[in-house]
């Protein structure tokens, strides 16, 4: 394996998530293989070798677009490398056949993993907070179909029993990072509509969770808000595993960061997930 992984964690005995981190850029932006390229001369070989590495039959990879739609293979049909398929923007794919894999790059979004065991099959998630909160509905101009991205993946699990689900959180910037402050800040206003949201307006569960850690500074817990979501569409009980990761303050024993983080660096390097159903 020429690129390790932060990890490679079997779960459930029907999935298996790989993060990679900071010793790459993992950043495949482009809808081409030579765009891909051209923007990051070293990925198609990268991505190669991962999808080699891992025995994976077709990497499912729609483009990241908080728009909490949740794609599937047939929607993703531009093969930019051998069993790489593009072709679609969404927030999520499902993932119905062994073989198959979801790749999200990205730096400080999680991705959640939600797994139906009873079909044997899952959601792979892009769930960094606009997929998680449709900001523009707090302005009274929803876009989008679904208010969450976590809604729109539990559209396609209709017929699931909602107590029979395995629910992930692989990596994502930790909440004492991830301040969104409601006082002397350029974007105080719209700081404040979406804190009071989550706090007050939210939906029925969410204010049973810790989301928000300080409402002065606006540090929202991703992962509660997550679990929040999930016990409001009445999946209970809501355990989560989390991995424990945070993207944007883990280090290896040498003090270098673990994972790229777009709060910490300012950049577009990323890091990468890869969701494989079993």
């Amino acid at each position: 394996m020429i690129y390790a992984p932060v990890y490679r964690r079997v779960l459930w005995g029907g999935v298996e998530v790989s993060v990679y981190g900071t010793s790459r850029n993992w950043n495949y932006a482009g809808s081409s293989h030579e765009e891909m390229e051209i923007s990051n001369p070293w990925i198609t070989s990268a991505i190669r070798q991962v999808i080699t590495d891992h025995d994976i039959r077709r990497a499912l990879v729609p483009k990241p677009a908080f728009n909490t739609r949740v794609v599937k293979a047939e929607d993703l049909t531009k093969e930019l490398l051998p069993g790489f398929f593009r072709g679609a923007d969404a927030d999520g794919v499902l993932l119905e056949r062994s073989g198959d894999a979801y790749f999200l790059a990205s730096a400080d979004c999680p991705c959640v993993v939600i797994y139906d065991r009873s079909q044997h099959r899952l959601l792979g998630l892009h769930c960094g907070l606009n997929s998680l909160i449709d900001r523009y509905a707090l302005m009274g101009k929803p876009k989008r179909q679904f208010a969450s991205v976590i809604d729109g993946g539990m559209s396609l699990f209709k017929s699931v029993a909602r107590t029979g689900l395995e629910v992930f959180f692989a990596v994502g910037i930790g909440s004492g990072s991830f301040e969104h402050p409601i006082i002397g800040h350029e974007h105080s206003a719209e700081n404040t509509a979406l804190i009071n949201h989550i706090v007050t307006t939210g939906n029925r569960d969410e204010r049973h969770f810790s989301v928000v850690k300080n409402r002065e500074l606006g540090n929202i817990d991703l992962f509660d808000l997550v679990r929040a979501q999930l016990s409001n569409l009445g999946i209970l009980p809501v355990f989560v595993e989390h991995d424990g990761h945070n993207t944007a303050t883990n280090k290896y024993h040498d003090g270098s960061f673990m994972f790229h983080s777009n709060r910490r660096d300012h950049d577009k390097k990323r890091n990468l997930v890869v969701v494989k159903l079993l």
